[in-house]
């Protein structure tokens, strides 16, 4: 999923940063910690609990990219 590219590409590199950050930090990072090191769960399912992080970024990105906010003249 590639939905905070299209934001990159409108020039709204800040919501862009946000939804990354966010998504990895909040939801990525901990989830796997959780999910491999405090359950124990084998890597084919903590590599599913890693893709709810993609999914949590699609959810951010589509509902910026439906507002049009991100359009951004970009050359002059």
């Amino acid at each position: 999923m590639n939905i905070v590219g299209v934001l990159r590409s409108g020039g709204d590199t800040r919501a862009a940063m946000i939804i990354e950050i966010a998504s990895l930090w909040g939801v990525g990072i901990p989830l796997v910690a959780v999910t491999g090191l405090v359950l124990k769960w084998p890597l084919t399912l903590v590599y599913v609990a890693m893709m709810i992080e993609e999914l949590f970024k699609a959810i951010l990105g589509i509902r910026r990219t439906l507002t049009w906010k991100w359009l951004k003249n970009v050359v002059d």
